[in-house]
């Protein structure tokens, strides 16, 4: 499986973790997920030390934020109007055209330029990294063993510990 394939393995198994079956379904069911997890875990924090952005770029991502949060429309009590659109991503109302936002963000990013396109590169090499190939190994389990709540959507990705 690919890297990429791997993370989406990994996320499947931690979905599935906490799920119970019969006594015997848990037992064995539960073993599998957590001995497979062990043995894909050097592989996920390879995969986030190659992500892990510099001290340089968090200050970058740190001051963005505040410019964000000072230029963006404010609801009546002061608070900065924003939505949630997706995990971990917001969505701040009012900075869209705002031309001192934008020449706050412009002048901020030449400052940090070498932090951003050091950032560029990192995901450069972490998009050819989660192309390779890996060998993980995977502790397979009986289908009987799978919880009777599990979700075809939570089963999906983590087939491939299944067998019949």
């Amino acid at each position: 499986m690919t890297r990429q394939e791997l993370e989406v393995f990994n996320n499947g198994l931690e979905a599935v973790g906490e799920l119970r079956g019969t006594p015997e379904q848990e037992g064995k069911f539960v073993y599998a997920v957590s001995r497979t997890l062990l043995y894909c875990e050097p592989e996920i924090k390879c995969h986030q030390k190659v992500m892990k952005p510099s001290s340089e770029f968090i200050e970058y991502q740190n001051k963005f934020n505040n410019l964000l949060e000072e230029h963006c429309s404010k609801d009546k009590d002061g608070n900065p109007k924003k939505k949630i659109i997706g995990p971990g991503i917001m969505l701040y109302e009012g900075v869209e055209g705002n031309k001192k936002f934008e020449e706050a963000k412009v002048k901020l990013e030449k400052k940090y330029q070498k932090a951003l396109d050091e950032r560029e590169k990192q995901k450069k090499i972490y998009e050819k990294l989660m192309e390779e190939e890996v060998e993980v190994k995977i502790h397979k389990v009986k289908y009987k063993f799978v919880p009777t709540d599990i979700s075809s959507g939570q089963l999906k990705p983590i087939m491939v510990m299944i067998e019949d």
